[in-house]
């Protein structure tokens, strides 16, 4: 009897054990986790609602440290930098259940005094004698500011200047951390750098190392170099993805984007390689043919009131919409406006194939003086006219016959001189903006007539450019940025911010003229790099919103 009830207790024990290890359930089964919200630089952590939510403890840590028990935890940060956030759960009415946690970093640019973006030489450059690297940031002239510097992120290095040697191929992502010791706050600018010191290849000794390319409309040829190394093979890439091998390749692009095209050079006797990458702007994307369509419109003028038509794509696909300074200011293939003011309007119409999926814009900047009192437009010998010997020019501006007229000359938004005439020498390789700023001192009113002039005149630039003549407007650009390029060769554009980083960018061609969509860039200063064959220019251009 006494056997058989221990054998009766046995099974029920382990009936009992059964059902307590099968009790628990998986934390990933409960929606164990929490999300992250924030408004500014305050950040709200909460917890997910879990089925049994009544069973359940939660605490916070932040780097480490308790901070909270709620369901949630708000904090607000006030510096630039990074925060572990982690999130333990136990559950208090099934102890089979052992304790989860749930770890994130978030990310915060805080400081609220430092205002890095007002420093105009925050950064640094680098220089090379083979595999030896001088890496220097720029001086800030603040005696608050230290430097570090960071490869991979691991500091490598303190002070303004930074010796390196290389002895592999490859890259490294290095970093400078800046930081304002005054007012406790940092701010790090990174580069990509490329090196090629692999100790048996030597390939930046090879004299002949590099490739070219030419294209008839989308369809390019790629060319490398010859080394006249029978130990070398080459590979090509397209945006990362092997296309060919040999010498010699021939793509066709069929997309509108910037493409990554890589040469890798394979030196099969010492098993060691390199890569040569260059970024080609394309607009192939053949949908919408906008070519053979002609969008575009044309405007006429009675006094200040215009009348602005679309060209009639005989489409019913196509839809018009007219927009002013990147605001919608009406739709349909013509629109009127009237002017009162004096001053400029960059009118821009977008044109949308509905069936194709795709638009193209195009913007023209009209020039309108219909001041109430002054009438300049009715005013016929408005203008002013130029011509230079070298990089010296005179300006003369037509004589009104009117003695309320004053004449004002600006050059990039400050005053030079005043008087109908003025002569100026140049001194910069860039697109210079000239304006003639009429004041009537008998109605107090004025207007501007303005003209872009490019000048080549700084004789120790080393840059050159092989387009007849460019023309980028306007500068500073709110919404829609317009090259003109005198003839009809391809031209690839590239934008970088002023820490160096490529920006997306949308480029529109129709006929030599380029238009660039900026209303989703952030203000700030940038450089378009331009590029045709085997010649670059840069141009320093300011967003501003």
């Amino acid at each position: 009897m006494i056997k058989k009830l221990l054998l009766v207790m046995t099974a029920c024990t382990m009936i009992l054990s059964q059902a307590v290890t099968a009790k628990c359930v998986s934390w990933a089964k409960r929606n164990a986790g929490f999300s992250t919200t924030n408004k500014a630089c305050t950040y709200t952590f909460t917890a997910n609602t879990l089925t049994d939510s009544q069973c359940f403890k939660f605490y916070w840590y932040k780097n480490g440290s308790y901070v909270s028990s709620d369901k949630s935890y708000t904090y607000t940060f006030n510096t630039n930098g990074y925060s572990t956030i982690k999130l333990i759960i136990k559950n208090k009415c099934d102890t089979t259940c052992s304790d989860t946690f749930i770890s994130k970093t978030v990310q915060y640019s805080c400081a609220s005094k430092c205002n890095w973006y007002k420093k105009n030489n925050l950064g640094w450059s680098y220089g090379n004698k083979g595999c030896d690297y001088t890496f220097e940031a720029n001086n800030l002239n603040d005696t608050c500011m230290s430097y570090e510097w960071l490869e991979n992120g691991k500091t490598i290095g303190t002070g303004r200047v930074l010796k390196m040697t290389f002895g592999t191929n490859g890259y490294t992502n290095l970093c400078l951390k800046i930081k304002d010791n005054c007012n406790s706050c940092d701010t790090s600018i990174c580069k990509k750098i490329q090196y090629s010191c692999a100790s048996k290849c030597n390939w930046y000794k090879k004299t002949n190392l590099s490739w070219s390319y030419g294209n008839k409309g989308c369809d390019y040829t790629f060319e490398a170099n010859n080394l006249r190394d029978s130990c070398i093979k080459y590979y090509w890439k397209v945006n990362g993805v092997g296309v060919a091998i040999g010498r010699v390749l021939n793509y066709t692009f069929n997309n509108n984007d910037s493409n990554a095209v890589c040469l890798v050079l394979y030196d099969t006797c010492n098993k060691c390689d390199t890569s040569l990458c260059k970024t080609i702007k394309t607009n192939c994307k053949v949908s919408c043919n906008w070519g053979g369509k002609t969008p575009g419109f044309g405007y006429g003028n009675k006094g200040c009131d215009y009348t602005f038509e679309a060209n009639n794509m005989f489409n019913t696909c196509m839809k018009y919409e007219w927009l002013d300074k990147g605001k919608v200011i009406g739709t349909g293939r013509i629109l009127k406006l009237t002017f009162n003011t004096n001053g400029y309007s960059n009118i821009c119409l977008k044109v949308s194939d509905t069936c194709n999926k795709c638009d193209t814009t195009i913007c023209k900047t009209i020039q309108y003086n219909c001041a109430s009192k002054c009438n300049w437009y009715k005013r016929t010998n408005l203008g002013w006219s130029y011509n230079n010997k070298g990089c010296t020019y005179t300006f003369e501006s037509n004589n009104l016959k009117d003695s309320c007229i004053k004449y004002y000359w600006s050059l990039n938004g400050k005053g030079i001189a005043t008087g109908r005439l003025l002569t100026y020498t140049f001194k910069n390789n860039d697109t210079n903006k000239m304006c003639m700023v009429y004041y009537d001192t008998c109605n107090k009113c004025d207007t501007s007539i303005c003209k872009t002039i490019i000048t080549k005149c700084n004789t120790t630039s080393t840059q050159s450019f092989g387009l007849d003549e460019t023309t980028i407007y306007p500068n500073p650009v709110d919404q829609v940025l317009t090259i003109k390029v005198k003839g009809q060769q391809a031209v690839s554009m590239v934008l970088f911010d002023s820490k160096g980083r490529e920006v997306s960018i949308r480029t529109t061609r129709v006929g030599d003229q380029y238009t660039i969509s900026t209303r989703d860039i952030a203000s700030g200063v940038y450089s378009l790099r331009m590029s045709s064959g085997e010649e670059q220019l840069s141009h320093k251009l300011i967003i501003q919103h």
